[in-house]
């Protein structure tokens, strides 16, 4: 078994030249600091979608409070693990 077998979603930062490239096909990506490529399998494209698109509108809003609930919701899970309450 390869090291890729059961991994479902992967995410790449992308350097100065994919960033030059991908401004150049989507001219709304120009001026922006950073840029990733993220690649889901079929069974969770649609989640995968509709989370990333969550998570841009809430920070595009400015809304920090419900941007970490979205980043948490997307975090793995720990058996046993306390969250710290504000």
């Amino acid at each position: 078994m390869n090291g890729r077998a059961g991994r479902r979603v992967e995410v790449v930062e992308l350097d100065e030249r994919g960033r030059r490239l991908l401004a150049r096909r989507y001219p709304a990506m120009k001026g922006l600091g950073a840029a990733y490529v993220v690649a889901a399998a079929l069974e969770v494209n649609g989640a995968m979608g509709d989370s990333l698109r969550s998570l841009a509108d809430a920070a595009n809003r400015g809304e920090r409070l419900e941007l970490e609930r979205l980043v948490e919701s997307l975090l793995p899970r720990e058996v046993g693990a306390q969250r710290p309450h504000p």
